[in-house]
């Protein structure tokens, strides 16, 4: 199953603004020996570029992810 099918009428974890009109919708967190976290666009006409992105930590502890 792909990810679009899904994660399409799921509800969002967590949300990013990034301007007024929409963002960052964080969808699930995968966990496993690499942790990854499902995210996608939404700037109000439907989720755009569902992916999967690993969690890395940096030396501090902190959590972040690069969306490609």
């Amino acid at each position: 199953m792909t990810l679009t099918k899904r994660y399409a009428d799921t509800a969002a974890i967590g949300y990013y603004a990034m301007g007024n009109f929409g963002g960052l919708e964080i969808l699930d967190v995968e966990y496993g020996i690499n942790d990854k976290l499902v995210t996608c666009f939404n700037w109000g006409n439907g989720r755009e570029m569902i992916r999967r992105n690993t969690i890395y930590t940096t030396r501090d502890g902190r959590q972040y992810i690069r969306k490609a």
